[in-house]
């Protein structure tokens, strides 16, 4: 918490309250730069996904385990969601997803379902049918 004060001293002209907020906001920032500095190995092993329901938006994030990712998801949504698609590439081909279709982007990483989304989803499905083949 010190990082956040000017004077090691003002900690003690501050209550209990802010004292505790100020010791939140320290563990919130120590985690937001665990999560900046990620190795290598951590991103090299995600995946794309591509998340939605038959109609309506479309998620496209990254994740280690999809599925996991799924029902997380599943369980912020009214409607059944599926995994659409999935292809290698971790946190940059998600970030390379967003900026191509950035125009069609709702809120976050939903994206509206338009016909160059759907192409691509279609693309990716067909890949990953004949990997598994």
């Amino acid at each position: 918490m010190m990082s956040l004060l000017k004077n090691p001293w003002d900690e003690l002209f501050l209550c209990k309250c802010c004292t505790d907020k100020l010791a939140q906001i320290e563990r919130l920032r120590s985690d937001e730069e665990a999560r900046s500095v990620q190795p290598q190995s951590a991103t090299a092993d995600r995946l794309v996904y591509f998340i939605g329901g038959t109609d309506g938006p479309v998620k496209i994030g990254s994740s280690a385990n999809p599925s996991a990712r799924l029902k997380e998801v599943q369980t912020g949504s009214f409607r059944a969601l599926s995994i659409l698609a999935v292809c290698p590439g971790g946190f940059t081909q998600e970030r390379v997803y967003h900026h191509r279709f950035a125009d069609d982007r709702l809120h976050g990483e939903w994206f509206a379902r338009t016909p160059a989304l759907e192409a691509e989803i279609a693309s990716l499905s067909r890949l990953n049918k004949e990997q598994a083949a």
